[in-house]
């Protein structure tokens, strides 16, 4: 298919962003073909995610900042200060959507509202990915991944019963904002598009991780439900839903339906354990009993055999590490999920795209230096004049890549 365009090509995003959330959020939208800008300060050498340890080289470039900032442009600006403010409003007259993933009372201070920023571009779409929000008592506070996981009672139901409580092996929190923000930019720029009329967004990590307590949340605040932690991460209210160990490894059986327990009894040779608990209901009334004859079960043979038996009559998955998951098989690259490039500095970086396919592809360029496109955005975009951007230059308002950015 040729002259493809991407669902949000003509979107341009100004983000003032770093780490992870924030820079996640607008990578989705990057993948989707909006344009984005990051504003990264001079001061304090842009984007603190550019030297996050332990795979990073020189020029600001590490492999964590590659996998949430592929494709995008970087412009070195201090946007506290009077030169760099009004050096955002003309970007910001030149854009769809600000978005930023500061403290509230930051996010304030520096303008990044609808309210001082509507008079140069009433259509601008304002999106805050905070961590508890812009207003209230808690704005101010910085506001981390680890921290909702264990507020918004993530923890308490992680891990074994008899174990601390224990966090996701991943930023589930931040990867969620980032996502829920990025759906939220998106149809907030679509609805611009029929009024004409822009508008704060808003997205806390803190009300993300609680809204995603789903089903347990509900079953909590009607019925005052406690869940408890159970015995490889199994499921509270689904037998057999959990992982079992086996000869040699360990396995994940779903039966979220009857029919898949029958067929697990089958293949496993087990036929009285079907007929004396037909039922989810008696199951779950007897979870010690059917989870310990499953168990001596699986230990008799390897995650492979029990997954050449099982595979394509019963829910099953191996257990892997990250990096099993990640070499079995063509999987990954058959999936289009595979992105790989080469960086001037990083070499060959492997990076995982977008889980959305389309007619379109997801960007497959590298992350921008610190302040690369410095000059072409002030210049295009800002409309600034050659004078103009080396007078912010020498002041220490702007940085480009090709010059030093000073702390």
């Amino acid at each position: 298919m040729t002259n493809v365009k991407a669902p949000l090509q003509g979107v341009r995003i100004l983000a003032v962003s770093q780490y992870g959330a924030g820079p996640f959020a607008t990578q989705l939208l990057c993948d989707l073909g909006a344009e984005v800008i990051k504003v990264e300060n001079p001061s304090d050498g842009g984007d603190v995610g550019r030297r996050v340890p332990p795979l990073f080289a020189e020029n600001n470039s590490s492999l964590f900042f590659e996998s949430h900032n592929r494709g995008k442009k970087s412009v070195g600006l201090r946007i506290d200060t009077p030169a760099g403010q009004s050096v955002l409003r003309k970007l910001a007259r030149e854009s769809d959507v600000v978005f930023h993933n500061l403290r509230g009372d930051v996010a304030i201070r520096l303008g990044l509202t609808y309210a001082a920023l509507q008079e140069v571009n009433p259509r601008l779409v304002c999106c805050a990915l905070t961590g508890y929000g812009m207003h209230g008592p808690e704005a101010s506070l910085p506001g981390y991944d680890y921290l909702f996981q264990g507020r918004a009672g993530w923890m308490s139901l992680t891990g074994p019963p008899d174990s601390y409580p224990i966090k996701s092996g991943l930023s589930l929190v931040d990867l969620s904002a980032g996502m829920m923000a990025a759906l939220s930019m998106a149809s907030a720029v679509y609805q611009v598009r029929e009024t004409g009329i822009g508008g704060d967004v808003e997205v806390s990590l803190y009300d993300t991780a609680l809204s995603l307590l789903g089903y347990i949340g509900t079953w909590t605040m009607s019925r005052e439900w406690e869940a408890d932690r159970l015995a490889h991460s199994a499921h509270p209210s689904v037998i057999p839903f959990q992982e079992f160990p086996t000869a040699d490894g360990h396995i994940v059986i779903a039966c979220v339906k009857d029919k898949f327990f029958f067929k697990l009894c089958d293949i496993m040779e087990l036929s009285d354990l079907r007929e004396r608990y037909p039922t989810m209901f008696e199951r779950v009334q007897n979870r010690s009993q059917v989870t310990r004859t499953l168990e001596a079960r699986f230990r008799t043979l390897s995650t492979r055999e029990w997954m050449e038996k099982l595979r394509g009559h019963v829910p099953c998955e191996p257990v892997y590490t990250v990096k099993e998951a990640l070499d079995s098989g063509e999987i990954p690259r058959q999936r289009g999920l595979l992105i790989e490039y080469e960086h001037p500095t990083l070499g060959i970086c492997k990076t995982l795209g977008p889980p959305f396919k389309g007619w379109w592809k997801p960007t497959g360029m590298r992350a921008p230096f610190f302040g690369e496109n410095t000059i072409d955005i002030l210049r295009n975009i800002g409309g600034l004049s050659e004078q103009e951007v080396a007078e912010l230059e020498q002041g220490g308002i702007v940085c480009r890549g090709d010059a030093p950015c000073g702390h």
